[in-house]
C-alpha cells in the first residue's frame, strides 16, 4: 500500500495478488477467444467466403466491419493488437504491442481507496473498506430472503432505510457464519443456501369417500449435509412443522 495526499482527502494505493491473478486469467481467456475469432476471420478470407464479397468494392469495408466488431467484443484483448488487412493479397495479419501489454499487466490487481478521514491509518482505511464490501455483499445475498428493498433510494429518508436493511442483512449473515464456525462446519452462506434448496416440502392430498379431503404438507427427509447444517443452527429435524388442512365437502346443492 502507498499513501497519497490529494487536497483534503487521502488516497491509498493498494495491490492484491488474488485480484491480480483473477485479472490475469480474464485477460488471458479473452485474448484466446479474440485470437481464435481472428483466425476464423482469416480462414474465411483465405477461402474467399462469398458473404464477404472480397472481390467487390465493398470487400475491404466488410472485412474492416468484422475487425471492428471483434475489437468491440473483446476490448480487454483487442486494445493490445494492431490488425491489418492487405486488400491486394487478401490476407489478414495482426501483431501484439508487447510494451503496451506488459504495462497493462503490471497494473493488474491495483486499486485505490479514497477517503476524507485523514485521521485514519493505512490499515484502518483498508479494514473499513473490507468491512463495507462485506456489508454490501450481505445485502445482495439476503435482500431477497428479507423481502425488503427500498424504492427511490436516492432520497434521504430512503437512503436511511437502505442503510438499515443493509446493516440488518450484515448482522444476519455474520450470525449464520458464526453459528456454522462454532459447529465446525466449513461452509459459506451461498453453499448453505444451495444445499438447503434441495430439501423440499411435499403436499399429500387424501380424498375420502365421504367427500372430505385431507391436505398434509410435510418436509422430506434431509440428507446428512442438510442435517449437519440444521444441527449447526440448533434446528431439530424431527420437529420441523407439519401442516394439516381438512377440507369439508360442500353442502348439497352448492356448486
Amino acid at each position: 500500500m502507498k499513501r497519497l495526499w490529494v487536497e483534503q482527502e487521502v488516497v491509498l494505493l493498494c495491490r492484491s495478488e488474488d485480484r491480480k491473478a483473477k485479472e490475469d486469467a480474464i485477460v488471458s481467456k479473452t485474448e484466446e477467444r479474440y485470437l481464435e475469432a481472428l483466425r476464423k476471420l482469416a480462414g474465411r478470407i483465405e477461402r474467399k467466403d462469398g458473404r464477404l464479397h472480397l472481390d467487390s468494392k465493398s470487400g475491404r469495408t466488410n472485412v474492416e466491419r468484422h475487425i471492428g466488431k471483434l475489437a468491440s467484443q473483446y476490448t480487454r484483448a483487442s486494445k493490445f493488437y494492431t490488425v491489418k488487412y492487405d486488400e491486394d493479397r487478401q490476407v489478414l495479419s495482426w501483431i501484439r504491442n508487447e510494451e503496451k501489454y506488459q504495462e497493462d499487466a503490471s497494473q493488474h490487481g491495483c486499486y485505490h481507496l479514497r477517503t476524507s478521514r485523514r485521521d485514519l491509518s493505512d490499515d484502518e482505511i483498508w479494514l473499513i473498506y473490507i468491512m463495507l464490501t462485506r456489508v454490501e455483499t450481505a445485502f445482495h445475498l439476503l435482500k431477497g430472503e428479507l423481502g425488503l428493498r427500498p424504492f427511490y433510494h436516492w432520497k434521504e429518508d430512503r437512503c436511511d432505510a437502505h442503510v438499515w436493511i443493509t446493516v440488518l442483512a450484515y448482522h444476519l449473515l455474520r450470525w449464520i457464519e458464526y453459528s456454522l464456525k462454532l459447529a465446525g462446519v466449513d461452509c459459506i452462506y451461498q453453499e448453505v443456501r444451495r444445499l438447503l434448496q434441495t430439501h423440499c416440502y411435499t403436499t399429500i392430498n387424501l380424498p375420502c369417500s365421504n367427500g372430505r379431503e385431507y391436505h398434509i404438507r410435510r418436509p422430506g427427509k434431509p440428507d446428512e449435509r442438510q442435517k449437519m447444517i440444521y444441527s449447526a443452527f440448533g434446528i431439530d429435524v424431527s420437529a420441523l412443522p407439519v401442516r394439516k388442512v381438512v377440507v369439508e365437502p360442500s353442502p348439497a346443492g352448492e356448486a
